[in-house]
């Protein structure tokens, strides 16, 4: 982590003119095609759930705009974001796991070592001390039961909010692939569209990159 110069900074002037909105943050939502990925995972049993946060972690890490994050007292870069997603606890409550990310690891590694960490947790969600201890995090959770094709999230309403929130839904079958709707919210101080589609193109590589070509 390090401490940016902001008046140095190239997006200072863009980063004020969004801050003078009652409300900065935004969302986007946008059809990925996961046929590649989904294969991989199922011929190997692993959990296409944490592929797809090892996956998304990986593509949001590459983009630089996400790594910058909005304090009061000043503006800072993480070298690495890491992921805090949901996952089922009891019949219809959720928990979540913050668990810290090496965009070196293996997707089996980190398949492996999610299931372990979701196993060991005793306490299904972060206290406000811990929620406020870091923000390295990557907001991510998942809608399995239906597709949808538009989707709102919580907010939290400072200004200063510099969390991505990544939401996809169940996927469905279209023309022969695998295609699921994916969310991503984030702050306008900090991220435009330009940096979405960037993401947006990450995301597609990381999908293609387990395609198994007939």
């Amino acid at each position: 982590m390090k401490t940016i110069d902001e008046t140095t900074w190239p997006r200072r002037a863009h980063c004020e003119l969004f801050g003078r909105s009652a409300n900065p943050i935004y969302s986007v939502t946008f059809p990925l095609d996961v046929t590649g990925l989904y294969g991989y995972v199922k011929r190997e049993g692993l959990s296409f759930y944490h592929a797809m946060i090892w996956a998304v972690m990986r593509a949001i890490n590459g983009v630089e705009a996400f790594h910058y994050k909005l304090r009061p007292d000043g503006l800072i870069w993480h070298d690495v974001l890491s992921p805090s997603y949901t996952f089922p606890w009891g019949e219809d409550l959720f928990a979540i796991l913050n668990l810290d990310f090496d965009p070196s690891e293996s997707l089996h590694a980190f398949c492996a070592r999610a299931a372990r960490e979701q196993q060991a947790l005793r306490d299904p969600l972060p206290t406000e001390e811990e929620d406020a201890a870091r923000d390295d995090l990557v907001y991510l959770s998942c809608l399995p039961w239906f597709t949808y094709y538009h989707i709102t999230q919580e907010t939290t309403g400072d200004r200063n909010d510099s969390v991505p929130r990544l939401l996809w839904g169940r996927f469905e079958e279209q023309n022969g692939r695998l295609v699921l709707p994916m969310t991503v919210q984030v702050n306008h101080r900090l991220i435009d569209g330009i940096h979405l589609s960037w993401l947006k193109s990450a995301l597609e590589r990381e999908m293609k990159e387990w395609r198994v070509e007939s």
